[in-house]
């Protein structure tokens, strides 16, 4: 509030406690931010000012969003959400968090609104109740929990209460296998063998469901690691998505790189694109950067889960979704879809996406580095080898 009356006022003056500019930050004697001071009741906040924002531009594109809840008690190294909103969950009263969703979907029609929680679902009670009070209103429009869920939270009753909401997917943050790492170094401190049972609930109830996973912090040893790859080997997930672990300020990662690295050096924008330059002593970046895309190679491709287990429509669905719609010269996703289609009884289709893959390989330099580098994973593609042009494209 004070920010905004100093703006209003043209006031250039922004001495205040929780706001910081590039002078107040090269000061390095500003006030801690948690001694900023925090709404601490979320009632008090009126509906956002959607009257001065092109609403049907969001309609028309990414969606709506709110945001239940501002907060989080857990400690995890990596995350800075506290040093923003603070450790103690704040709350908006149930008829606001269903008003402003009702708002959204009656005045703007939004296809899709996003629930931003960082802990989504903490206090049972108050999350079931809206859950009740958007079922009967939320029309054709559908939700989504892009933040992620959290092991400690969820259970069987708030996960039906997000699949009777119309949520049907979403990521479950593991972040390690390594109890090490779990415990000492993220701080998260995730029951691992409930994370197995959500999941398993997660897969009956037909939710979608990704999970998280970091590798290169600070400590985390070669064996750590292994530990985290043999964990991601064991869950059955549709899609892991693993993350460099990176300096993000206001983190507490961020003071344990600086023990590490020289942070001065850091080249930010490389640290935008979820990558790091910079080595530490426990493994340098281009061996994390290279750790990285072969666990994923292995794990979601080659050891795919839903084709493990049988299910090869889902493997067929999930690698078009999170592979093919965005990177088309992927053949390792081609050739797992190909078999797929085998084991299915699709002869005719598998062996037509073994020719594109051919072709694939035959016309763009990403598939022919591909098939160079990963040519003895994929034996079933020997009988159509005589097919591959040794071209300028390897």
């Amino acid at each position: 509030g004070e920010l905004i009356k100093r703006v209003k006022a043209r006031d250039k003056n922004f001495d205040i406690i929780g706001v910081y500019d590039k002078e107040k930050l090269l000061k390095k004697n500003t006030a801690p931010p948690e001694s900023a001071e925090l709404l601490m009741d979320l009632t008090e906040l009126p509906l956002p000012a959607y009257d001065i924002v092109d609403m049907n531009y969001y309609s028309k594109t990414t969606g709506g969003s709110v945001m239940w809840t501002r907060g989080c008690p857990f400690p995890c190294t990596f995350c800075a959400t506290t040093t923003v909103h603070g450790r103690k969950l704040r709350y908006k009263s149930v008829d606001q968090c269903v008003g402003e969703i009702r708002l959204q979907i009656d005045q703007f029609a939004m296809p899709v609104i996003a629930i931003e929680d960082d802990l989504l679902g903490a206090k049972k009670p108050i999350f079931l109740d809206i859950i009740h009070g958007l079922i009967p209103i939320k029309k054709n429009t559908s939700f989504e929990v892009p933040q992620g869920l959290s092991v400690a939270v969820m259970n069987e009753e708030r996960i039906d209460a997000l699949v009777k909401l119309g949520v049907n997917s979403g990521a479950l943050a593991i972040e390690t296998g390594s109890e090490y790492v779990n415990r000492n170094i993220i701080k998260k401190n995730v029951d691992l063998d409930k994370a197995k049972e959500i999941l398993k609930y997660m897969r009956q109830v037909g939710f979608s469901a990704t999970t998280n996973f970091i590798l290169g912090a600070p400590g985390e040893t070669d064996s750590m690691r292994d530990e985290t790859i043999e964990y991601l080997k064991s869950i059955d997930v549709d899609w892991i998505y693993i993350f460099h672990a990176l300096p993000l300020p206001g983190s507490e990662m961020f003071s344990m790189f600086e023990e590490v690295t020289d942070i001065r050096t850091i080249d930010w924008d490389s640290i935008r694109l979820g990558k790091r330059s910079f080595n530490t002593d426990d493994i340098g970046s281009n061996a994390l950067e290279e750790l990285v895309y072969e666990t994923n190679i292995d794990v979601n491709f080659f050891n795919n889960s839903n084709y493990r287990h049988g299910r090869y429509e889902k493997t067929i669905e999930m690698f078009h979704t999170f592979v093919l719609k965005s990177f088309p010269f992927h053949i390792i996703a081609r050739y797992m879809v190909a078999l797929s289609l085998e084991k299915l009884g699709r002869q005719f289709e598998a062996e037509n996406q073994f020719r594109e893959i051919v072709r694939w390989i035959n016309t763009d330099t990403e598939s022919a580095k591909l098939y160079d580098s990963y040519k003895d994973r994929m034996p079933g593609l020997d009988p159509y080898v005589d097919l591959v042009c040794f071209s300028e494209f390897r």
